[in-house]
């Protein structure tokens, strides 16, 4: 028997079509053969499975936020990494300076070492520039918190701003930096074949070598120019894992 070509409600036909969009049902009748017409509902369809099944998260703006000199923001954000390192690290904390793209890493052996860490980073910023801090921007965990990192930033007048829960976005500049160290610490450690506990070193590395490459968002200056005001020398620079002989004198 065949199927006779019949009007069908817009529901019905948008579910045997796998919920497919409104802008697919409306060439359904020009294109495809079964039905005569689809009756379109006179008010906007509200679908539970394509609610369900095909939520996402808008793209985020650009910030326009950005500092206007060295030091003030600084972004932050801490790491688990899966391993145990070489030296029994199992947390890293970065910072990066939202001017000058300059960045720092601290490894950490628990979480709760975190609010030493930023205090000495800090206090070492602004005993060897002539800035300090002015803003903090983290992810609202726990480890930026405490009483004591809090009393501490009040004290020397560095304002904390923190972005929603969960949402990495809003702590973008520190994401971004993640990304861009893991993928020269997971380059730089397959191409030396050297085991995942040396990801201290490796990361010690790509950081370094990091503010020493120019940024095209400085205009392909490096961050450490923009930092310390003096470029960076990169003739003593080895290849990350490459073979090397040490002299040990008479008297060790």
């Amino acid at each position: 028997m065949s199927l006779v070509a019949r009007h069908l409600d817009y529901e019905t036909i948008h579910h045997r079509l796998g919920h497919a969009s409104d802008e697919v049902m409306r060439h359904v009748i020009d294109n495809v053969k079964g039905t005569k017409k689809i009756c379109f509902p006179k008010k906007k369809h509200v679908c539970h499975g394509c609610a369900l099944g095909k939520l996402y998260q808008c793209n985020f703006p650009e910030n326009p936020k950005c500092s206007s000199k060295t030091l003030g923001l600084i972004h932050s954000d801490l790491l688990e990494l899966p391993t145990l390192s070489y030296s029994r690290y199992k947390w890293m904390i970065i910072f990066f300076d939202d001017y000058s793209f300059y960045c720092r890493v601290a490894f950490l052996c628990k979480k709760s070492d975190a609010t030493e860490v930023i205090k000495s980073v800090f206090q070492l910023w602004s005993n060897t520039t002539s800035h300090s801090v002015k803003c903090l921007h983290t992810d609202n965990g726990g480890e930026y918190m405490t009483s004591e990192l809090q009393s501490f930033l009040v004290e020397q007048g560095i304002i904390h701003e923190t972005s929603t829960p969960h949402v990495h976005q809003q702590n973008g500049q520190a994401e971004w930096l993640n990304c861009t160290l893991l993928e020269k610490v997971q380059s730089m450690q397959l191409e030396a074949c050297l085991p995942n506990s040396w990801w201290e070193f490796a990361f010690a590395t790509a950081t370094h070598v990091y503010t020493c490459t120019p940024i095209k968002h400085l205009k392909w200056k490096t961050p450490q120019e923009i930092f310390t005001g003096d470029k960076p020398k990169i003739l003593y620079l080895c290849v990350f894992g490459c073979g090397a002989y040490v002299y040990l004198p008479n008297e060790v």
